[in-house]
């Protein structure tokens, strides 16, 4: 899938980078809670600080007009790719920015000798991923907790190594 006018690809190298990486994510998919993002940017942080070769890891981040707007990555290993992240801004969607990102991972398992890639899409993607040439091979059940059970869920004892 070719970048629309006005788009531009990076692969994500540099922390910066990579918080705006973040930042596509957190809008793309409405994440409320800021630790979910601490907790990812010191994961990819340090796979960063690998040589690109040594990374299972791999992230890319299109701009639109300058400014960041859609991302993805690549998890590989074993052999295997996986495609994950695919996020679009909410005010940069329409514009096959997330589908060009997409097309980055896809290229870069090609280029890494995996000839199969998978993806878990959500029902709106699934349209997208199959004109890029993928399949369905099952369905995943996701189930959702609401406000009141992770409530209850906090109020339980928690097991520390300590006893």
């Amino acid at each position: 899938a070719p970048l629309p006018p006005g788009a531009s690809l990076e692969v994500v190298e540099r922390p910066d980078q990579l918080e705006e990486w973040m930042g596509i994510m957190g809008a793309a998919y409405a994440w409320p809670d800021p630790s979910k993002t601490s907790v990812m940017m010191a994961m990819y942080l340090s796979d960063l600080e690998l040589p690109r070769q040594a990374r299972d890891t791999h992230h890319f981040l299109v701009r639109y007009a300058g400014r960041p707007a859609a991302s993805s990555s690549l998890f590989v290993g074993d052999g295997a790719a996986f495609v994950t992240n695919i996020g679009t801004h909410p005010d940069a969607r329409g514009r096959g920015l997330g589908t060009a990102a997409t097309a980055a991972t896809l290229e870069l398992a090609r280029s890494m000798e995996r000839p199969t890639a998978t993806l878990a899409a959500s029902v709106d993607g699934r349209t997208v991923y199959r004109r890029l040439g993928f399949a369905d091979a099952g369905v995943l059940e996701r189930f959702v907790a609401t406000a009141d059970t992770l409530a209850r869920l906090d109020a339980l004892p928690r097991h520390t190594d300590e006893g």
